[in-house]
């Protein structure tokens, strides 16, 4: 396993714990077309993600100055109830305590959705599928906010939908995926991914794939 132990104290409850970290650099491997992209081998998703056992308070990096009393009370009333279903916290999980997190500490819904999709690629890696459905559909959710929203950055604009058409038709909405796929299809923006995304797109919506290398070699 290319991974190791490292010390971290909770800035939010102050105890000191235990977590996993990446120790090694990865093969790369095989990359889906909604760009989760995989080792070959053990994968670092699974390490990404840092949880206190004893409050629930999860992060990628400890960043310095005082943690805001909102967000050490969010965790306490809404997190830390929740730990005593799990004995160990599963990598999925972890990516979901970190969305709520970042949310709370004033996150986009873009930022927020990829969280919650990288939850779902953990289940993906795991074959566990109804939790992955289960975080496609919150990240679709935040997708939507983040369109709706009228002041998505420019690098976002045929990715957030394409990555919606993805999302439904990786949780069984075809109708929507379609939709969604066309949308991308129709869009004419002066972007440097625009191929990209329009040859994934017609791809995805008329036959399917599950990998990039089945399509295309080039990655964005």
């Amino acid at each position: 396993m290319s991974s190791m132990i490292r010390e971290f104290s909770c800035p939010c409850c102050s105890e000191d714990f235990e977590s996993r970290v990446n120790s090694l650099s990865h093969s790369p491997g095989l990359t889906t077309t909604d760009f989760f992209t995989m080792s070959a081998g053990d994968q670092p998703i699974h390490y990404r993600v840092h949880t206190c056992p004893s409050c629930g308070y999860s992060f990628e990096e400890l960043e310095e100055g005082e943690l805001r009393d909102d967000v050490r009370r969010f965790v306490r009333e809404i997190i830390t109830p929740q730990l005593s279903s799990y004995g160990e916290v599963p990598p999925c999980k972890k990516f979901e305590f970190l969305a709520l997190i970042d949310e709370i500490l004033g996150a986009g819904p873009y930022s927020v959705g990829m969280m919650y999709l990288h939850a779902a690629w953990c289940c993906f890696d795991k074959n566990l599928k109804e939790s992955e459905k289960f975080y496609r559909e919150r990240a679709i959710y935040q997708f939507l906010r983040e369109i709706e929203s009228g002041d998505m950055d420019e690098d976002l604009l045929y990715l957030v939908p394409y990555l919606l058409a993805e999302q439904y038709r990786r949780t069984g909405n075809q109708e929507e995926a379609a939709r969604w796929y066309d949308l991308v299809l129709e869009m004419d923006c002066d972007h440097p991914d625009q191929g990209l995304f329009m040859t994934l797109a017609a791809q995805q919506k008329v036959d399917p794939k599950e990998y990039m290398g089945e399509i295309i070699h080039e990655e964005p």
